[in-house]
């Protein structure tokens, strides 16, 4: 008799531990589950999973728009790539130097910058003349032909007027539509070096 209620003891206990195990495993899965539920939610953007291409107005690929730019200027040019600032740096002849951005997320931006000899900065022609170089050659949708009409016929004005900083603001018309911004060009002497820039974007 002590033998039948020993095995009846032993079998009991063993399905009630097996009952536990069984009930432990389900919620480790369960945990387990959540875990990778969550962390699918979240990426290496300060553990958030918002997709911050999806929210731009424009495509974001700037090296794409700024190297067809150039490609289109010479097709056998060569240049490097500023992943920092988004831009392609361009070695002409005699230390000058071209910097230009073309795109954005929320803008649609075109900059572009010439740098060469300080002498230059003393040079109102030859400033005048590499800033329309500047927008013919590496602006575009309309802000080429516009800022060549613009120099053209003087729809400029001279905001800063400063030893080694000149600032011009674009006068724009009537042709111009709302969501095209003219922020200007402007001329610095920054050590030995004169920096011509221009630029303008799409809202």
């Amino acid at each position: 008799m002590k033998s039948v209620f020993l095995l009846l003891s032993i079998i009991i206990f063993s399905v009630a531990c097996s009952s536990e195990q069984k009930k432990e495993k389900k919620e480790n899965k369960s945990i387990v589950s959540n875990e990778k539920e969550t962390e699918s939610n979240v990426d290496s953007n300060n553990g958030y999973s918002d997709n911050i291409e999806s929210e731009c107005v424009f495509d974001t690929s700037t090296y794409k728009f700024t190297s067809e730019i150039l490609l289109k200027f010479n097709p056998k040019i060569r240049f490097s790539w500023d992943k920092n600032n988004d831009q392609a740096i361009v070695k002409f002849p005699k230390g000058d130097s071209l910097l230009l951005h073309v795109g954005g997320c929320n803008h649609f931006g075109y900059s572009a910058e010439y740098r060469t000899n300080e002498a230059a900065f003393e040079n109102q022609e030859y400033l005048m003349a590499t800033t329309k170089w500047l927008a013919k050659n590496f602006l575009d949708n309309g802000f080429d032909t516009n800022y060549l009409r613009f120099i053209s016929n003087k729809q400029y004005k001279l905001e800063r007027d400063e030893n080694d900083w000149k600032f011009y603001s674009i006068e724009v018309d009537s042709l111009i539509q709302e969501n095209e911004i003219y922020d200007g060009f402007d001329f610095k002497r920054v050590g030995k070096r004169t920096h011509i820039s221009i630029g303008g974007y799409i809202n």
